[in-house]
């Protein structure tokens, strides 16, 4: 992971962290991947807490039967959703996790 661009920005310490957030959403070892990969690229984007992130954008996943090599386009999806409405990127995800009929998640901010 840590020859991709995305993960450039991101600490090997805090690297783990994500990998174990997403294990800890019984996740294998080749859905993380793909999962990382989006999450920090939406972390970046949107300058929120990755490790916070990763289990809201599992949930989404499952809510909307997507697999974990969705993820990017999951991702894309979010951004364009949330550059094209007035809501922040907290806004939008929360938004499609209370669609589904989920609860809010705490703050996704850094």
């Amino acid at each position: 992971m840590s020859k991709q661009k995305a993960f450039a920005v991101m600490p090997p310490l805090e690297r783990g962290e994500l990998i174990q957030a997403l294990a800890k959403q019984a996740r294998s070892p080749s859905e993380i991947r793909p999962m990382a990969k989006a999450v920090v690229a939406l972390s970046v984007i949107f300058d929120c807490n990755p490790i916070r992130l990763a289990p809201v954008f599992d949930q989404l996943l499952r809510l909307y039967d997507k697999s974990a090599s969705d993820s990017e386009e999951v991702a894309d999806m979010l951004t364009v959703a949330t550059k094209r409405s007035a809501a922040s990127f907290e806004d939008m995800v929360v938004a499609m996790l209370v669609a589904k009929g989920a609860s809010a998640p705490s703050a996704l901010a850094a």
